[in-house]
């Protein structure tokens, strides 16, 4: 049941249905010289018998060409109708043939109901794909006609006998090989889905790691290298992480490291602002890059960090807070290195956003000019101040009210 669920018999028809086409079309052949042979040497009623089962056999024989060509029929009932049908019909054909063919070929009556007989139901081990109980009923069925035909001849008993052992020890040989086939079928099926699921998990695991856009172009054997010429960069920094890291055990000291970084990822989700990595206590985040965003997202999100971590330290009566610093302008996003890559983002603009944190108050939020300058229309500030910034000099920052 399970295999049925997840699709087994729908799947191997279709793994087979290449072998099922060219199966039907040697049978088509087969059955068209046959029926112009025996045609040309049976008696006129005997043409007539074995050209209207032939005529039967020939139109099952379309409809299941059709089937493995175009999957018609969806359900699995519907396709083992039609594949059925067929076999069927062979079998009726071959009784109603077999005695006018031993007459003709002087062959012995139950030598050739016993060879039809193995060479159809040889051949029916290909029309029965990832259901062995339907060629079980097919073989039950195929055993009750042979025994019927032999019962139609006029041969000694211990022939009838010889020939019984003959089918039987064949039909057992056949009827091991269609199990064992699906037996098989059902191992690689199985296999093939664990190793879609594992495919899917591994996936998931490098999408949380790099965005999905990223990951299709690395595995295309492209260089993922990207310009933006208005990003703007967040800084966010725990402060006092290094006493917080002595006061706490290790567990206790990264669980709330983690639950910080929680409070980050859910306002980085709400505000469309991207992830770009954690630095040891540091988060850094850009709005405008790949993602897209705006610098008042930029402002929007580290306004609810801040929020976020004062809750967190009045809930497990901690000291914990953190700066921001932002800024805006051009950033260079892209992967490199072939272990543990990320998509990270350089530039001017990253090292100004790290230095402006620097420079923030304790719970507060400091932006540079041009950040100032994109979200002064929504977001209220304290007049501006000048600091030193290393390797740039002189700049005025911006302080969120």
């Amino acid at each position: 049941m399970a295999l049925e669920s997840l699709g087994f018999a729908a799947s191997e028809r279709v793994q087979r249905a290449w072998i099922l086409r060219y199966g039907i079309l040697v049978a088509a052949l087969s059955l068209a010289g046959t029926t112009f042979q025996n045609v040309a040497t049976f008696e006129p009623l005997a043409s007539i018998r074995y050209v209207s089962w032939a005529a039967v056999l020939a139109v099952n024989l379309l409809i299941a060409f059709w089937w493995t060509t175009s999957r018609w029929f969806p359900t699995r009932l519907e396709g083992d109708i039609v594949i059925g049908l067929p076999m069927i019909a062979w079998l009726l054909l071959i009784r109603d043939a077999m005695i006018t063919q031993s007459e003709i070929t002087h062959w012995s009556s139950v030598a050739t109901i016993t060879v039809n007989s193995t060479l159809g139901a040889a051949f029916a081990t290909l029309f029965f794909p990832a259901n062995f109980r339907l060629y079980v009923v097919w073989a039950v069925i195929q055993a009750i006609v042979f025994f019927a035909s032999l019962s139609l001849t006029s041969a000694e008993v211990i022939e009838i006998r010889f020939a019984w052992g003959v089918y039987i020890s064949i039909q057992i040989i056949l009827l091991y090989i269609s199990w064992a086939i699906e037996q098989k079928a059902k191992d690689n099926f199985m296999l093939s889905k664990e190793l879609a699921s594992e495919k899917l998990k591994s996936e998931d695991m490098l999408f949380s790691i790099l965005p999905e856009e990223v990951a299709s172009r690395l595995r295309a054997g492209q260089a993922v290298a990207d310009a933006f010429s208005d990003a703007t960069v967040v800084f966010v920094d725990l402060v006092g992480s290094s006493k917080l890291a002595r006061d706490l055990s290790p567990r206790h000291f990264l669980q709330t490291l983690k639950e910080v970084f929680s409070v980050a990822d859910r306002a980085a989700t709400e505000f469309g602002v991207e992830k770009v990595k954690t630095i040891g206590d540091g988060y850094l985040a850009v709005s405008g890059g790949r993602s897209g965003g705006d610098a008042i997202s930029a402002v929007r999100f580290s306004q609810v960090v801040i929020k976020g971590v004062q809750e967190l330290a009045v809930k497990h009566n901690l000291a914990l807070n953190v700066r921001v610093g932002i800024h805006t302008g051009p950033v260079v996003g892209g992967v490199i290195g072939e272990t543990r890559a990320i998509y990270d983002y350089w530039g001017d603009t990253v090292n100004v956003a790290a230095r402006v944190e620097a420079a923030a108050d304790v719970g507060g939020i400091s932006v540079t000019k041009q950040t100032y300058y994109a979200t002064r229309a929504e977001i209220e500030y304290l007049p501006p101040r000048s600091i030193v910034l290393k390797g740039i000099g002189d700049t005025q920052v911006y302080d969120v009210i």
